[in-house]
């Protein structure tokens, strides 16, 4: 097992490990066939690399999870998770995110237990947005023995249950159900999720309700016959475009159920990948309820051009007219980070000011740092500064890490309230 952090150097040579050298400059477009889980699922098909070659060094960036080819395994946490043996950070900001309610500690690592965390806590989103479909359903054969014949004769069991003649029928017929072997796989994940984690699943109305509503549609579930659902799933993939939902849930069961090594002989890696990045977006979003710009519907949007409506720009947010860019990485791009900034403090701003401001929002480490100021523009003026989120570090349990992050969210909204 191999240990990365998130947005760093290192010689891949040294690693000696092979899953890694064959995943540098692979993007996840190139490994969507694979069994990677992406979280967002909006970049599966994106360009982003989990391993970067530059200048003769290997890389990592904004993408952290669990990598493993069946041989050799790769664990990337994020950089604030250094010191400690569970990633805090990360599990919060899917806390909030996602809006769940998490109670249980996530203390006793094992090597693989921060991966099997994650899965269980991204159960309820891929879940819920699957079941926005309504619970799957395809034809299954069933076995019936009544008077009400239908379907196909099932000729053994008529010669041995109704010989001689009852009244009865021995036949076999396809129906579509409800009950069915990928329905049966979430049921099984769905009770092992629960009993893990038993807050996860009763954390929001949405959850509860899929809940029942797939414990209604399995009524054969039987707790030992897990293996057999879990490998009838493994031999038969979702394929159909339609349930794309679907298939991101069957992977994801998958591996929850097989805890102990997870994967396909006929798939060459598998894993789960999650954009700390956008997460890292979403949580200051959900945390500040600032203004928030993007490309979704339900975001805002930004126009360079006073007249026209088609050239798009998209700061993460605007908050008492400052534009507020999040960025998770170590270091500044001084050309297109600092432009891009520039050009929104511009635009959004409708006279010369002096107090003309735009910053950077980073999370750190270092306790000692908040708000920096970074340049002083020419021409009309303004401000460029970032200002550094202070996550806690060497904490000694989950609700300790909680307690002291939220103290630093409370500091930066109060910041920008004054």
């Amino acid at each position: 097992m191999i240990v990365l952090y998130d947005n760093r150097e290192f010689d891949i040579d040294l690693l000696g490990n092979e899953l890694a050298s064959k995943l540098v400059g692979r993007s996840l477009r190139e490994l969507e066939n694979e069994d990677f889980l992406v979280f967002p699922p909006s970049i599966a098909k994106s360009d982003t690399t989990i391993f970067s070659a530059i200048n003769g060094k290997t890389t990592t960036g904004n993408l952290v999870g669990f990598l493993s080819d069946g041989k050799q395994n790769v664990v990337i946490k994020s950089r604030f998770s250094e010191y400690a043996d569970d990633d805090y950070f990360l599990t919060y900001m899917l806390e909030k995110v996602l809006n769940y309610s998490i109670i249980d500690s996530f203390q006793g690592s094992s090597e693989k237990k921060p991966y099997y965390n994650l899965l269980l806590l991204l159960f309820p989103y891929y879940m819920n947005i699957a079941m926005q479909k309504g619970p799957y359903k395809e034809y299954v054969k069933r076995n019936y023995n009544n008077a009400d014949f239908r379907g196909r004769i099932n000729i053994s069991k008529q010669l041995k249950r109704n010989i001689p003649f009852s009244g009865q029928i021995a036949y076999q017929v396809s129906e579509l159900s409800y009950d069915n072997d990928l329905m049966q796989l979430v049921r099984h994940a769905l009770e092992k999720v629960s009993e893990r984690l038993p807050n996860l699943i009763n954390s929001k109305v949405e959850t509860r309700k899929n809940v029942s509503l797939i414990r209604q549609a399995t009524p054969s579930y039987s707790k030992v016959q897990t293996m057999s659902v879990l490998q009838k799933n493994i031999r038969n993939e979702i394929r159909h475009n339609y349930f794309s939902e679907y298939i991101s849930l069957q992977k994801l069961c998958i591996q929850i159920l097989k805890e102990n090594g997870v994967g396909d002989n006929n798939k060459k890696f598998y894993g789960i990948i999650v954009d700390i990045a956008w997460l890292w977006e979403e949580y200051i979003a959900t945390i500040t309820k600032w203004k928030h710009y993007g490309m979704e519907r339900k975001l805002e949007t930004l126009y360079l051009f006073r007249d026209s409506r088609n050239h798009h720009r998209y700061p993460d947010f605007i908050v008492e007219n400052i534009p507020i860019d999040t960025k998770y990485k170590f270091e500044l791009d001084t050309v297109n980070d600092y432009n891009q900034l520039i050009t929104y403090l511009h635009i959004i701003n409708k006279s010369q000011s002096s107090t003309m401001q735009a910053g950077f929002l980073q999370p750190t480490t270092s306790y000692d740092q908040t708000w920096q100021q970074l340049e002083t523009l020419e021409g009309l003026g303004g401000n460029l500064f970032t200002y550094k989120f202070y996550v806690p570090q060497q904490v000694d349990s989950y609700e300790n890490f909680v307690r002291k992050i939220r103290k630093v969210e409370k500091q930066l909204k109060d910041y920008f309230a004054d």
